[in-house]
């Protein structure tokens, strides 16, 4: 198996950029943790998807990789980097399989795995793809993901305890035209969260008064 060394891991649901990890973000620092070369589209898979590889690959990583923390060093049961020739991630798995953060690395981290990367051999990794998420999501920043994950958290309430006409006040605010066509309402709000900046920034006015 192969290892790189002293990698700082910043591990999310989201995958957001180096550049927009916070203060308040928990950073580990990786001693040692295995590295595997893929394919491209299937890098692409892990990024973008939601994942879940099978056991033996599971079973390959288990208690691979080292940690500091507080002033000692500590196991992580279930963690990898993925490479290409042009891209590297982090991964932090459940014991079921299943992707529970991802990592972008910093620059000259990514660009060290790259090049040692050059001389490994492809690894076959078996996986499926427990939902394909929305790929346009890729390009907004960790701040708008952020405002679409509590809008949606919002409008599923909503939902959930079937506050219809808050659904239809809250379209009305934000389109400016009335409607009593519920899915129409239900999905005309989600897809305008990845339209507009303005209409987020009417969602989070109208929810910060609402709330």
């Amino acid at each position: 198996m192969n290892y790189v060394f002293d990698i700082c891991l910043n591990f999310n649901k989201e995958l957001y950029n180096f550049y927009e990890w916070n203060n308040e973000d928990e950073i580990l620092y990786f001693l040692k943790i295995p590295v595997f070369k893929i394919e491209e589209d299937l890098l692409e898979d892990f990024i973008n998807h939601e994942i879940k590889v099978d056991s033996i690959f599971l079973k390959k990583i288990y208690n691979k990789s080292q940690i500091y923390f507080k002033k000692s060093n500590r196991l992580n049961e279930y963690s990898c980097i993925l490479t290409t020739n042009k891209k590297s991630i982090g991964l932090n798995f459940d014991n079921n399989g299943n992707v529970i953060g991802k990592s972008n690395l910093s620059l000259e981290e990514e660009n060290e795995v790259i090049e040692f990367s050059k001389f490994m051999k492809y690894s076959i990794i078996n996986y499926k793809i427990i939902r394909k998420n929305i790929i346009k999501e890729k390009y907004l920043t960790r701040k708008e993901k952020e405002d679409i994950i509590l809008i949606k958290n919002y409008l599923n309430d909503l939902e959930k305890n079937n506050r219809i006409t808050e659904l239809k006040y809250l379209y009305y605010e934000v389109f400016n035209t009335k409607t009593n066509d519920y899915k129409k309402i239900k999905n005309k709000l989600d897809n305008s969260l990845f339209m507009s900046d303005k209409k987020r920034e009417k969602f989070l006015e109208i929810i910060k008064y609402v709330c």
